[in-house]
């Protein structure tokens, strides 16, 4: 289905700022505007989640985590 992407991210980045921890710092650029895609919201959602795992993992002493929209 049809999904805003920056709302995707800006709804899950509680969720990601929980799971990495107070160490990393989160942070999330959003592109201008509504950009869309035909995505299954679940599935990004939890690639997205993973990867932010896969992140803080890599990172035990801390550090900065951005994700970014781009077209």
């Amino acid at each position: 289905r049809e999904v805003k992407v920056n709302d995707l991210v800006s709804g899950i980045a509680p969720l990601i700022a929980r799971t990495i921890g107070e160490q990393i710092q989160l942070r999330a650029d959003m592109m201008a505007g509504e950009p869309t895609a035909v995505i299954d919201p679940s599935q990004l959602e939890s690639a997205i989640l993973n990867l932010s795992i896969n992140a803080r993992d890599a990172m035990p002493r801390g550090g900065h985590l951005t994700i970014e929209t781009q077209p």
